[in-house]
């Protein structure tokens, strides 16, 4: 798997995952909001780390690099658009 494919592979398994809990609006402000500061947010998220203890750190490593990218940002923003939201139960 080439890092390509596996930053592809994170970003639709972030999307399903927020679609999944409803979160699309929430996520899609958000990262809206944060594209212009995405270094100064990816260090939020390894700074905040630790207290989300559902993820691992070498996933917050990831989202982090996701955030700092601009690119991926914007690939993850359009992975969350292109089905329709699903609420959570």
């Amino acid at each position: 798997m080439t890092q390509a494919d596996g930053r592809h592979t994170l970003i639709a398994t972030l999307a399903a995952d927020i679609r999944k809990r409803g979160l699309a609006a929430h996520a899609t402000l958000f990262l809206e909001l944060v594209k212009p500061l995405g270094f100064v947010g990816s260090q939020l998220v390894l700074m905040f780390g630790p207290l989300f203890s559902a993820a691992s750190p070498t996933r917050l490593t990831a989202y982090a690099a996701l955030l700092e990218d601009r690119q991926a940002v914007d690939e993850l923003l359009a992975a969350i658009e292109s089905h329709p939201a699903t609420t959570a139960e």
